[in-house]
């Protein structure tokens, strides 16, 4: 049973990916993707109480200037 709920959260996570670039430009998506690992470390260090290494706020800085950078500078 796990391994059919979890293959139906993936079907139904590729539409929603499917029709959100439907509404947001294609050349957005990395931008979005990348954002992903910023929420992903904040809801650890809130939810499950993880720690927040200095190498984990050396990579959510380097993926936030990144993201500057594209956005910024991108095309």
């Amino acid at each position: 049973m796990p391994v059919i709920s979890a293959y139906t959260i993936f079907v139904v996570a590729t539409f929603l990916g499917v029709f959100a670039y439907k509404v947001v430009p294609l050349s957005m998506g990395p931008i979005l993707e990348a954002t992903s690992y910023i929420y992903i470390t904040v809801f650890g260090v809130t939810i499950f109480k993880e720690k927040l290494t200095k190498r984990k706020v050396v990579a959510l800085i380097t993926i936030i200037a990144g993201i500057i950078v594209y956005s910024t500078f991108g095309v």
